[in-house]
């Protein structure tokens, strides 16, 4: 139970996640995408339920190598963490992964202040590029959510710049339909909550907070239009995973109950992120909210377009990854019948030696 004076706690009622359920739960927080905030919030949840000590994250002090050793042995748990995807034991029979995304146009501005922030306090006064040219700068690779799921932090990962990134895009897509269970989306917070308290077993969880370390950043709506238009140019690949994600989302949404509680939560909480736009900028909620809506003239229709002609390429190229690791699982399957098959024959071959020369071996004995 919570404290006396705790928060006010909102019980979970989402239906159709059940099958999710699992004895560990990993969250590979993307950085900048609200994982702090997630992570409080079903901490709170854990806590209220008497299940503490099952909450392992690095956001709390736990170390990655404490996750890891954790993660290896049998036992319940909620793991949390960046750096996690890739480089941790991973065993599917009792384990669930779990990730959220973040449109890339208010995260570009939030990893922008985090690391301008960073290095102010490293050395009061010394000069930092603008934010156009800190875009520019990172390529649309560095920082990047697509590289997190397409390369993962594995010992032998290689450098984000080292795989093209349409090829990237075709890699993240596959991975994270391969490997993770579900996604929550920062812009749709609240339902994204309420799944992954479902998902954890969390009979109730309390109102999410924003993570105020980064609270003085502009919002979208003070930018200028360069500022926007140079997301849109360096970051089109992160962009279309983004695309790619709220699409799979919502699909995911129309099969989920959430019973009475989203809407009551959605109020409770509705303060919290003022930054909810689409991929023009535009605040959702608006007429004609969507993934692409809002792009406006004939260079946004273009860009709208191209994206998702791209995220469609990139949708197949995942499928024809999928299927040729399919493929290749099928050809070892095969191998190793083949290798069992040719030890059998060998085995059938060696007793029908023994039994042809068992009446010979009789004989001489006899004689002898």
């Amino acid at each position: 139970m919570p404290e006396a004076g705790g928060p006010e706690l909102f019980p979970v009622t989402v239906r159709g996640l059940e099958h999710l359920r699992a004895d560990q739960v990993v969250y590979h927080g993307v950085n900048k995408s609200g994982s702090m905030a997630m992570t409080e919030a079903l901490y709170g949840g854990y806590a209220a339920a008497g299940r503490a000590d099952e909450f392992v994250c690095t956001y709390r002090g736990a170390g990655l190598r404490l996750i890891r050793e954790r993660l290896d042995a049998p036992g319940r748990g909620f793991f949390a963490g960046h750096y996690l995807y890739g480089d941790y034991p991973v065993h599917p029979e009792r384990q669930v992964l779990l990730t959220g995304f973040r449109n890339p146009l208010p995260r570009a501005r939030s990893c922008y202040q985090w690391l301008r922030d960073k290095a102010e306090r490293a050395e009061p006064g010394a000069p930092f590029p603008s934010f156009v040219d800190w875009v520019r700068g990172t390529r649309g690779v560095d920082h990047s959510q697509m590289s997190q799921f397409a390369i993962g932090y594995g010992p032998d990962a290689p450098h984000p710049s080292a795989v093209p990134q349409a090829e990237q895009l075709e890699r993240a897509i596959a991975n994270i339909e391969r490997d993770v269970a579900w996604f929550g989306i920062a812009e749709h917070f609240e339902e994204s909550v309420l799944a992954f308290a479902a998902i954890c077993g969390l009979p109730s969880v309390p109102a999410w907070h924003t993570d105020m370390r980064n609270a003085h950043r502009p919002l979208l709506q003070e930018w200028t239009q360069e500022e926007i238009d140079v997301v849109h140019e360096v970051c089109t690949w992160d962009l279309q995973l983004y695309e790619w994600a709220i699409g799979r989302f919502r699909e995911r949404l129309a099969e989920v109950d959430f019973g009475d509680t989203l809407a009551d939560y959605r109020l409770a909480c509705r303060d919290q992120y003022k930054d909810r736009v689409d991929l023009s900028g535009r605040p959702l909620g608006e007429p004609g909210d969507g993934p692409g809506a809002g792009e406006i003239g004939e260079v946004g229709e273009l860009r709208a377009t191209v994206r998702r002609l791209r995220v469609q390429a990139a949708e197949a190229g995942a499928r024809e990854i999928a299927a040729r690791a399919e493929l290749a699982q099928v050809a070892r399957q095969l191998e190793w019948s083949r290798k069992r098959v040719s030890r059998l024959r060998r085995r059938i071959r060696a007793l029908e030696r023994d039994h042809a020369t068992e009446p010979t071996r009789r004989r001489w004995f006899r004689r002898g």
